[in-house]
């Protein structure tokens, strides 16, 4: 089997645990397999063959199996497995398939490069007191700009307007 294993991936929802969806990935179905979570990876789960193929695996015994024979339709007699062992050499050709770093233990890879910053000088603010500092860090719009989200916060709680001032933010 020279091509990718590409196809759809069907999973059940997992065994009701809590009482929120939150955890179940985006509805569009376009989830990534590392953003489910074990309870949706432990899930019955069906893949579908470009070919129309369809491999069920039934969490019991973890075989392939036909998803038809798990629902009890016989009547179909298209060959919808995929021999375990095909699957293996594809596995195994994907795996040879990447290459493996070398790592160099003797290299040395450290190269000069001229520094891009100037030597910090912090001898202007040795003599200023902390509140000094705080006021040059955190100028008039961000005390504003908190005022405001406070403000905010508190209609959303539908608590009334709290009236803070920037003084009393400025002096926590």
């Amino acid at each position: 089997m020279d091509e990718d294993f590409e196809g759809d991936i069907f999973i059940e929802p997992p065994e009701p645990h809590v009482d929120t969806d939150a955890v179940s990935g985006d509805d569009d179905g376009g989830g990534i397999v590392d953003n489910l979570t074990s309870r949706q990876l432990l899930a019955n789960a069906e893949i579908r063959l470009p070919n129309n193929d369809r491999i069920g695996l039934d969490n019991n015994n973890f075989e392939p199996q036909n998803i038809y024979q798990l629902h009890g339709e016989t009547s179909l007699t298209s060959s919808t497995t995929l021999l375990p062992d095909k699957f293996q050499k594809w596995i195994a050709d994907r795996k040879k398939s990447k290459r493996n770093p070398d790592w160099i233990k003797s290299a040395d890879f450290d190269i000069e490069r001229p520094s891009q910053f100037h030597t910090p000088d912090y001898s202007k603010y040795q003599h200023l007191s902390v509140i000094e500092i705080f006021e040059k860090l955190i100028d008039d719009e961000i005390i504003m700009y908190l005022v405001e989200e406070t403000k905010n916060y508190a209609l959303f709680l539908n608590f009334s307007d709290p009236n803070i001032t920037g003084d009393e933010i400025r002096c926590f």
